[in-house]
């Protein structure tokens, strides 16, 4: 009798502490977390509690698309704030 595993959720997160906050509750109940931090620094908050961890800029769409897509990734949270001048800084 194989034991099935249970799926995992991608974290799409900006800054602030409600990714952080999410990140280690989920994983203190055992949920299975990629997480996917919009700078190297979101990134390197998360990886503690996360499975597998990514630094992924936000302009990059079909990168974060691709990576959950290539994690076999079904359900998605975006969490944290995304400063105004990253996007404006994107569409110049």
């Amino acid at each position: 009798m194989s034991k099935i595993q249970p799926s995992r959720i991608g974290l799409i997160a900006g800054a602030g502490e409600i990714p952080i906050y999410f990140a280690r509750k989920a994983s203190k109940k055992g949920v299975r977390l990629v997480s996917i931090g919009f700078t190297d620094d979101i990134q390197s908050q998360l990886a503690p509690f996360a499975e597998k961890s990514y630094s992924i800029g936000i302009g990059k769409t079909s990168k974060i698309f691709n990576t959950l897509k290539d994690e076999n990734i079904e359900k998605v949270l975006i969490l944290g704030k995304v400063d105004k001048s990253v996007i404006f800084r994107l569409q110049m």
